[in-house]
């Protein structure tokens, strides 16, 4: 089984209205960075949820359980970061999308712990839930030094804030780039940094984690 796969078209248009009617009835979103909001379907509205992508990855993952699914609407682009709180494969739903394309970037280095290029208007409560910084050669495995992302790849992806990006993700390369599209179900290995990007104004989405 591949590590990183993109599942073309699994869902019909009814089920992302339903994912995206699912994540407007929920009333106490938190805050992220930004005017980032996370939604957490709880209850039967999350058993729910799980059910529908389950059925929907369930030719390439027959014996998996979600261990986490949260809702996303997000207007400032997520910095790099790994989600290895749990081992295993994530997963992105694409709902929505505003001005312009709509990326998720996975790079070549890997880490087995949790790290973030923490923002800094980040919420005052906000703790990651591990943070030594991306170039400590003690987390990440694949990292040297130089620059590894071209300058037509880092306009494309961060625009006029590409000047910023550049110096931050020295040393760093794209192992894959999935543009999002609305009905796929995109996956990918928690080992693997990755981040958004700056090419959209907005976009809303489901993040999941198996178990």
């Amino acid at each position: 089984m591949d590590d990183i796969i993109r599942l073309e078209q699994v869902l019909s248009d009814d089920d992302v209205s339903w994912f995206k009617n699912t994540m407007d009835s929920i009333t106490d979103p938190q805050a992220r960075a930004g005017d980032n909001k996370l939604y957490i379907p709880r209850g039967d509205l999350g058993e729910q949820v799980k059910k529908l992508i389950l059925e929907k990855i369930h030719p390439w993952f027959p014996n998996k359980e979600i261990h986490t699914v949260n809702f996303y609407d997000i207007t400032k682009a997520y910095g790099m970061h790994s989600d290895t709180v749990k081992y295993t494969m994530q997963g992105i739903v694409p709902l929505e999308f505003i001005d312009g394309d709509a990326y998720t970037l996975i790079y070549d280095q890997t880490s087995d712990t949790n790290i973030e290029l923490v923002s800094a208007d980040k919420p005052l409560d906000y703790k990651p839930f591990f943070n030594k910084g991306v170039r400590d050669r003690s987390t990440i495995e694949g990292w040297s030094p130089g620059y590894k992302i071209s300058d037509e790849d880092g306009i494309k992806y961060w625009q006029k804030q590409w000047k910023w990006y550049k110096e931050h993700y020295m040393g760093f390369s794209i192992k894959y780039s999935y543009q999002w599209k609305i009905n796929d179900i995109f996956m990918f290995h928690t080992k693997y940094l990755h981040s958004a990007t700056c090419s959209q104004l907005r976009k809303k989405g489901i993040m999941f984690c198996l178990n």
